[in-house]
């Protein structure tokens, strides 16, 4: 079971597998792996920030609502966190901008 992740710029939404830090420049972003229509395996950025601390720290709040999420998940709106929603039994995790982090 993967977990749904809604990019920064609200233009993507993914059920992503896996993730990784990268960095272009002095960029670094959380790197996502999906799988497309094909069952093609594809990593695309979905939140970027200025350091690499700060793409760490939003890993392991995405590794907390996924671990939040296998634990137990009954009900939508049960103060999991901020950033989760619900599709069926599913999270939803939202990007945070890099000045909310």
């Amino acid at each position: 079971m993967g977990i749904w992740i809604r990019s920064q710029d609200k233009k993507s939404l993914l059920l992503c597998e896996s993730f990784d830090v990268g960095c272009d420049n002095d960029n670094y972003n959380i790197l996502v792996n999906y799988e497309l229509r094909n069952n093609e395996e594809h990593y695309s950025p979905m939140g970027n920030y200025s350091s690499v601390e700060k793409a760490v720290k939003v890993l392991g709040m995405i590794q907390t609502e996924i671990i939040k999420s296998n634990n137990k998940f009954i009900s939508c709106g049960n103060g999991i966190g901020q950033n989760l929603l619900c599709v069926g039994v599913q999270p939803i995790f939202k990007m945070p901008q890099d000045e909310d982090v």
